[in-house]
């Protein structure tokens, strides 16, 4: 591949990505078809593979991260982080009580489908 720093300038144009950048289009074929799998993954899962209890440990990880850089500088400015606490302690409880509960949902219709049979 080529290594001069011309992508995404005006330089930057079908001729150059086909005869220097990639030449048969291959990476951008490989990519392509990543994307395609990753697609049709989520496409055919009825929950995302997303896990919200790592995601809110890691929330709060990162905002005890936080607190340990700029605490001092925060406490000085009369800025109060407890809201911020409580707002992370609530969020990580609700999505353990959705992931324990989410084993016994019926997950045999789609999402849109139930939503839609129970508003209408």
């Amino acid at each position: 591949m080529y290594a001069q720093p011309l992508y995404h300038t005006l330089y930057e144009t079908f001729e150059l990505v086909d005869e220097l950048f990639d030449i048969g289009f291959h990476y951008h074929a490989a990519v392509t078809q990543l994307w395609a799998i990753i697609a049709v993954d989520f496409a055919d899962s009825k929950v995302l593979p997303f896990s919200l209890v790592e995601y809110s440990s890691y929330v709060a990880d990162a905002h005890t991260d936080f607190l340990q850089h700029y605490g001092d500088l925060i406490a000085t400015r009369n800025i109060s982080m407890e809201y911020f606490g409580e707002a992370i302690d609530q969020f990580s409880q609700a999505t353990a009580n959705f992931s324990s509960n989410l084993p016994s949902e019926d997950l045999a219709g789609s999402v849109l489908s139930t939503f839609l049979h129970t508003h209408t």
